[in-house]
């Protein structure tokens, strides 16, 4: 006896869009909704007409960590705003004085800030990456510690020097309003910022010298993912 029987097979193509691969469609570096962690490096310069009251380069730093936000409205545009912590060091040269003297050699402040920006993206056709941008924004520095630092000389007959650190500082007001633009590829940003208000205030029964602070501010961020 010979049996036979049919098997009936049938082909079915599946189809997935790369969205559904993601379980938040709405959150990535290039979809409606994304945020990570920053950290920055920046150097103060600027000149002053006082030659005995200047802006030591190299080592006038800001040091910074912060959480950005951004939220995506077409794939030209964004909104984002940032929370963050920083640590300013202002050095100063060509400060040192006699003994007693109140001038100062460094400053040391620290903050917590915000900020918001507009985002210009490069590249359209960039996927799910940050890509290429540009941001312009505005935000303000709350200083919540600050302390001077003075290197006095002692008298001729006598080695080395003396340091006299200072707290409260009432000469440096209290909030920083500034403007930014960085330039971010990927990873790594460059950021350029400008302080808009005045720093300091007028004291005439102050007793320490902090004439001027720098406005002017260049790093680099690096963006770490989430």
């Amino acid at each position: 006896m010979f049996l036979s029987s049919y098997c009936l097979s049938q082909t079915v193509v599946l189809e997935q869009k790369r969205d559904q691969l993601n379980p938040d469609k709405k959150y990535g570096p290039n979809l409606k909704r994304y945020s990570n962690l920053s950290l920055g490096y920046g150097l103060f310069y600027q000149k002053f007409s006082d030659k005995n009251y200047q802006i030591n380069f190299p080592r006038s730093i800001q040091l910074t960590l912060s959480r950005r936000s951004k939220y995506k409205l077409s794939s030209l545009f964004a909104i984002g705003n940032e929370i963050g912590l920083a640590f300013k060091n202002i050095n100063l040269k060509n400060n040192k004085t006699a003994l007693l003297s109140p001038n100062i050699n460094r400053i040391n402040r620290l903050s917590l800030n915000g900020s918001i920006y507009w985002r210009i993206n490069f590249d359209k056709k960039r996927g799910n990456r940050l890509g290429y941008f540009l941001d312009l924004g505005t935000g303000l520095d709350y200083f919540y510690l600050n302390k001077a630092i003075s290197e006095l000389d002692l008298p001729s007959r006598s080695y080395g020097s003396i340091r006299i650190s200072y707290t409260g500082l009432k000469e440096l007001k209290p909030f920083d309003y500034f403007c930014f633009a960085r330039i971010g590829a990927e990873r790594v940003n460059v950021i350029f910022q400008f302080i808009l208000n005045e720093q300091i205030k007028d004291l005439p029964k102050s007793t320490l010298i902090i004439k001027n602070l720098p406005t002017f501010k260049a790093g680099i961020e690096v963006n770490l993912k989430k």
